[in-house]
């Protein structure tokens, strides 16, 4: 899972892509003028340690983020934003207030001092800093999402081990696997609390009928009284004929 974000947001910082040397994206300039914000989402999801993956931003040509230690900032397996606001006038980009050269927008991931650039999501979103806040929001807070307290009691539950890379590259990719054992273990939790929950009623039925009669021994019983009656009754028949 990925930590910090809504879990309808975990598939898009859970994937990624990255390059061996510097990559670049080309997107159309917004035909409206006004002012916007790149959205650029991260995570780390192979590196556990600082200064294993560093690399900079440039949106046309203009470096907007620097050294960036996704890991640094917030660790393994949980969402980062940065957030560069623009603005597009008379059919010009403008970045920092400083007009740019291109028609377009141009967002290259240059390779840096560590390892590879890399990027989990990128977006254009019209209007503030905040609006981009509010459609790509990150908790701060370490309390857990409510509808991730059943699934995070049922991870407990399942045994922890030091992975290897093979191992690490399943979760990076969160395979059906790993997904199918959470899932069993939350049917189990389903089936514990039902099974409570039925309990009384069972112990409740079976102290009621501990209160009735039993039905067999009682037929039993009436047949055999029968049976000795009728003996009586013909031996004595028998005794006054002779």
């Amino acid at each position: 899972m990925i930590g910090g974000v809504p879990s309808q947001d975990f598939p898009i910082y859970a994937s990624e892509r990255y390059a061996l040397e510097s990559f670049k994206y080309s997107l159309d300039m917004p035909s409206k003028s006004g002012n916007y914000i790149l959205a650029l989402l991260f995570s780390e999801v192979y590196f556990r340690s600082p200064n294993a993956k560093v690399f900079d931003v440039l949106l046309n040509d203009m470096n907007v983020v620097s050294n960036l230690d996704i890991y640094a900032n917030v660790g393994f397996s949980s969402a980062f934003n940065r957030f560069v606001p623009f603005s597009v006038k008379d059919g010009l980009v403008f970045v920092d207030g400083v007009e740019t050269d291109y028609k377009s927008l141009e967002i290259e991931f240059a390779k840096g001092i560590a390892d590879n650039p890399k990027v989990c999501g990128i977006a254009i979103v019209e209007g503030s800093l905040q609006d981009a806040e509010e459609l790509f929001p990150i908790f701060t807070s370490s309390l857990p999402e409510p509808e991730m307290v059943d699934e995070m009691e049922a991870m407990e539950e399942m045994e922890v081990y030091d992975m290897n890379e093979e191992e690490e590259e399943e979760v990076h990719h969160e395979t059906p696997k790993f997904k199918e054992e959470a899932e069993e273990v939350l049917v189990k939790h389903a089936e514990k609390k039902s099974k409570t929950r039925k309990q009384p009623r069972r112990t409740q039925r079976k102290a009621e009928s501990e209160g009735q009669l039993p039905l067999v021994p009682i037929f039993i019983g009436i047949v055999i009284v029968f049976a000795v009656w009728k003996f009586l009754f013909s031996s004595d028949k028998g005794a006054k004929q002779e």
